[in-house]
């Protein structure tokens, strides 16, 4: 049985895509990797966008091929739309509870954004 925690997983899924004037729902073929090296890409991470715009900086434009402000939900086979609910509240709660990771800083600290907006770093 896979985890959420391992390096690498893909297939196909039921997902929904989010943003702020509604949702999109279909089927998506996917591939997701954790790696080291994505913490090297902080220039398309949400912290850095946060630092530029706190400095007064141009923050620069992403590409079309981004998320930008999407939501994007995986649904694996094997889950119930009760799963899924209770699933999506839990995630939720965390992040009332202890923000967004949104990226990491220069110093390699992980950055994170509250529901109220504030920003904190974490060793």
């Amino acid at each position: 049985m896979r985890t959420v925690d391992e390096e690498y997983a893909a297939g196909i899924a039921y997902g929904i895509s989010a943003h702020r004037g509604g949702c999109l729902g279909g089927y998506y073929e996917y591939t997701v990797e954790i790696t080291a090296e994505a913490f090297k890409r902080r220039k398309e991470m949400r912290a850095y966008q946060i630092e530029r715009m706190c400095k007064g900086k141009k923050v620069k434009e992403l590409s079309d091929l981004t998320l930008q402000d999407d939501l994007v939900v995986l649904f694996g086979p094997g889950l119930s739309a009760k799963d899924a609910i209770a699933s999506l509240k839990q995630v939720i709660k965390n992040i009332k509870k202890g923000g967004l990771l949104v990226g990491r800083d220069p110093k390699d600290f992980d950055v994170v954004e509250t529901v109220s907006g504030d920003i904190t770093r974490i060793p």
